[in-house]
Parts: C-alpha cells; structure tokens; sequence
C-alpha cells in the first residue's frame, strides 16, 4: 500500500549507518517514492536512509483500509495453507499466537481446528478488521506488551511483518524466548535479491518496509536468535509467475488461479528458482526438528564423495557472500588455477587480495570472508585499529573495507608474508605497514624454528648480533611511535607471543576497547590463563569461540563519537 501521508520533520530521522552490523560503508541503492534506499557494504542489508521515528510509526498501521479488501474465503484459503506447512504432528492441542494478525484469518482457522491461538497487531484498524471478518479479538500491540510467558508456545508466527520492524534481531530472540522446546517460528518476508524485483525497480513499499534482506543475511540473523531454518517455500500468493496474475484482480482471484497458481509455485520451488516473497519455518537450535530428507537428498549424499559436497557447499558460500559471478570465479581461481599467486575478487567495489597456492592463506581467506570470523566487532566510530600479526593482510583489507575512516597499523615479522601484505595494503590508504613483530618489551627476536611454516612463526628473544634478527615493539612503543592515545579493535593473532603481552605489564590495555586474540597454549602453555586474567583484571567481557576469544568493554560516550554529519559526509567520500 502506498504511504498518503506527509509525517512532520520532527517525526523522522536520519540513518548513518547500517542498523545491524554498525559499517558506515553503503550506497544509494534507489529512491521509492521520495524515500531514500540505502544497501550496505558489508551485511548487504537494505535499510531506509531517512525513516519515520519508531515512536511515530503507528499513524501508517492506524490508517483505515491498510490492508486492503480482499474476500474473506480466499484468506481462509490461504490461512489452511499456511497452516499445512508446519507439519505439526496431528492429534494435539497447540499453543499459537500470530503477531501482526492483520485481518485475523491464520488465527480463525487455527481456531476451527481446535487449537489455543492469539494475536497481537500495531494496528487499530487491523484490530477491528479481524473482529468483523471472523469474529477473532486480536489485541492491539506488540509481543513485548502481550504479556505471554516464556516458554508457553508452540507456534510463533509472523507473516509480512519482519520488513516493517526496526530491531528484528531483538524480535527473533524475544519470539525464542517465547516458544517451548520443539516449538517452531513461521515467516514470511520478501527476498530482495528477486531479479524481478530489481528489474521492476520500485513497489518496496516505503516507508512502512524500514529493512528488505536477502536470504543469506535472513539466515544469518535468525541464527543469531537461536533458530534452524528447516526448509523455504515460495509464496503461494505473490511468487513470480503467479504475481503477474496480480495485475488482474478478477482473475487473481478467479478460480483458474487458484487451479494454476499453486502448480506455478510448486514448478517454481521444484526448480529451486528465486522466490519474491518466501515462507521459512524455523526451530529451536536445540530442537531437532529438521524434517527427513527427500530421496533426492538421500541420493545425492549416498552417490556423491564426501569431498566433494564440501565444494560445493563452500562454492555456494562464495555465491552467497560475493554474488554468483564474482563467487564463482574466486571460487574457481583458488581451487583450480594452478599459479603460485592467485588474485581474488572479495566483492563489488573492493580491490582483489593476492593468496599463493598450497598454503594457508586459503584458509584464513575462508575464515576472515566467508566465515565471518570478527563478526563479534562493532562500531560505526572506530577510529583506530592495530591488526598484530597482519599475516598477509587479509584481516587488515577486511578492516579497511568495513571501517574505511579508522586508522590501521598492521605488523607482521615474517618476510615474504610482509611483502604479500604490502601487496595487498596496497589499495588502501589507511593501512600502515610496519615490519615488526610485537612483545612484552622492545627487543630484538630470532625465529625458533626456521623449517616451521610461514604461517606458524615462532620468535624467541635474542641478542641478535649485527645484520640478524627482527625488530619487535611492545604496545605502549607501538602507541607511541604512532602517536595513538586509544585503541578502538587490536586484532592478535602471534603464535604463543600473547602469553608475553598480556602477562607482563599491562596498562595500556586501558585505552583499548575491543580485542580479538587468539590463543596458542600447544605453543606457549598459559597463554590463556594470562589473556583470561589480564582481561577480567582490566573489566573486558570475554567471549569464547574455539581458538577466537573477543574481549570487549562499553562503547566510548556518544560525546566522543563524531557528529551524524560528518560521518555521513565521510561515507559519501569513501564511496
């Protein structure tokens, strides 16, 4: 439906950076009618540019006839299909509550079949809505004011709402925090990435849509909030083709659509073709819920290697996190071109990273890009970045890309790594390379083992005799030398050296206020116990994943952060 009404100035705001994952990197992305889209560089999420503010938003869903007239049989159609898609086993009692009720319809044929079902929605107009097509209450709210108790659902539902929400990832908990074990969450949500979407460039449906996500992202936010997708449907209603009935209202809702349409979809989901709007069903991560595998899962697991699944399922994270094209061809040139040095793309706009051949410069490749290994780092104001051990500079050019203001300074000891990240520093203004390696004092180092792998060098301290040897700073020299009064994100990753930082004097780990280390005790035993102390010690929250642990404290104040102006004119520049 689209927005008729002109909000006051003082009922909007202005977004400078991206509402999830905090990068001030995106681009104008389009303008739907008047009201700016903008897609980020980093999570890919798209978010309005200039919104109406959260506390006002009420007066779209209060407008009368928001969601339109549409017959009462058909949405009770389309409600029993919806239903049929959670599978749930027969012969029980369910507990479910539908939140943006809308027109009430879910909620009156989960009644019909005798189950427990509620509804919660923003709108006084949708609210009356329900009670007059089916005599359904729907409470006007949300889920954070229904007063349900956590743990007391077995189905949570939410059909054409996650769009118009402003914290979803706070909503997706909340909705966890509400289901029992075993219980499932149902949406519906549109899939930005749909080609026909972006050829018919608009219908997006400002500005009550505030976020459109692509399917990667979606994923990875309702992973997030403790859930599984168990499987994806297209739309029955809005699915390409079918969406092209549409533009006839007689014959959407004729009975040859409703003969054809559902066999359109069926066509469209068996092909795995792009879905505009998509049904996913979702569990609880410690809920085994996940439905048996088709025979054609079955075969393709039993016919095909091992290996080989893996390949593709690494090749399909490339697509998802570099785009198709691009993915496939950084794909296909680290695994197949056989060159010493490979150069790979790493997404639209930003400069290609060298990796040579037969080293671990892939791995750490998947880890920094496809993995998403400093996911747990944040912050739209981070000014400096100190990347100890830079390795070849993936981490670094990672930083550069997602906080292209911040000040980064990259040390790495090793030679011939030093010079791959010289390489690859290259294209970004902001990163200084220093050839250096980092301990517990200014010293001089030689390397322990000289057959180790260039990934996995290890420096002992030495009296380095004339023409030997690597220099090595401590961090308050590093600070110093490069006139830093505070540390936003140190990344460290130096093979056992932590257990020297972090153990001897450590003050200046009060002006850092993010750390992602990892720990190396099969080189130094009590690397861990120092970080763990000297982190509790200097009041940092820890987090611990596998090798990874994130020490983080609260963000500077907002008097210290830069104005929206000037960070919003800096974005435009960077871009």
């Amino acid at each position: 439906m689209k927005f008729d009404l002109v909000p006051e100035e003082s009922q909007l705001e202005r977004i400078d950076a991206c509402p999830y994952c905090k990068s001030v990197k995106y681009d104008r992305l389009f303008v739907d009618n008047s009201w700016p889209y903008e897609e980020c560089g980093d999570c890919s999420l798209i978010f309005l540019g200039r919104r109406i503010k959260e506390e006002h938003v009420s007066q779209i869903y209060d407008k009368a006839g928001y969601h339109g007239n549409v017959d009462a049989g058909y949405l009770l159609r389309m409600a029993a299909r919806q239903f049929d898609l959670l599978r749930m086993p027969g012969g029980q009692k369910l507990r479910i509550h539908e939140d943006g009720a809308g027109n009430g319809a879910f909620l009156a044929h989960c009644r019909s079949l005798g189950h427990e079902a509620s509804g919660t929605d923003l709108g006084k107009d949708s609210v009356e809505r329900a009670k007059a097509l089916f005599g359904v209450t729907v409470k006007q709210g949300d889920i954070f004011s229904s007063g349900i108790e956590p743990g007391s659902l077995d189905v949570f539902a939410a059909f054409n709402l996650l769009c118009h929400l402003y914290r979803p990832w706070e909503y997706l908990a909340h909705a966890s925090s509400l289901l029992k074990p075993g219980g499932r969450l149902i949406l519906r949500t549109g899939n930005r990435n749909f080609f026909f979407k972006r050829v018919r460039g608009g219908g997006w449906s400002a500005p009550e849509h505030v976020f459109h996500y692509n399917n990667r992202l979606l994923f990875r936010m309702l992973a997030g909030s403790g859930f599984e997708v168990v499987k994806t449907r297209a739309a029955f209603d809005a699915d390409f083709p079918y969406s092209l009935l549409a533009a006839n209202k007689e014959l959407y809702n004729s009975r040859l659509a409703r003969s054809i349409g559902p066999l359109l979809v069926r066509f469209w989901n068996v092909l795995r073709l792009p879905k505009e709007d998509v049904y996913l069903l979702c569990g609880k991560k410690d809920c085994n819920v996940r439905e048996k595998s088709s025979l054609l899962k079955k075969a393709y697991r039993s016919v095909v290697p091992v290996k080989t699944r893996k390949l593709v399922s690494l090749l399909r994270s490339y697509a998802r996190e570099f785009g198709l094209p691009g993915g496939c061809i950084s794909f296909f040139k680290l695994h197949y071109l056989p060159l010493p040095q490979v150069s790979v793309g790493i997404g639209r706009g930003k400069s290609p990273v060298r990796l040579r051949r037969k080293t671990t410069d892939y791995n750490v490749f998947n880890d920094v890009f496809i993995n998403n290994e400093f996911d747990g780092l944040s912050g739209p104001s981070v000014r400096v970045i100190v990347d100890l051990g830079a390795y070849t500079g993936l981490s670094s050019v990672f930083f550069a890309n997602k906080y292209p203001r911040a000040r980064i300074i990259a040390l790495e000891p090793e030679q011939s790594n030093f010079d791959l990240l010289k390489k690859n520093a290259s294209f970004y203004k902001n990163i200084e390379c220093v050839h250096a390696a980092v301990w517990k004092h200014a010293a001089c180092l030689e390397i322990f083992d000289e057959k180790a792998d260039k990934w996995s060098c290890r420096y002992v301290e030495s009296s380095c005799p004339s023409g030997g040897g690597t220099t090595a700073l401590d961090v308050p020299g590093i600070m110093e030398r490069f006139g830093l009064d505070r540390i936003d994100i140190m990344k460290c990753d130096i093979e056992g050296a932590e257990r020297e930082i972090f153990s001897e004097k450590s003050a200046w780990l009060e002006r850092v206020d993010q750390i992602i280390v990892e720990l190396h005790d099969r080189y130094a035993p009590g690397a861990s116990d120092a970080v763990f102390a000297a982190a509790q010690k200097n009041g940092f929250e820890i987090t611990q994943k596998g090798e990874k642990v994130l020490l983080s404290r609260r963000r500077m104040a907002e008097s210290e952060a830069p104005s929206s102006e000037s960070v919003n004119g800096q974005c435009r520049r960077d871009l």
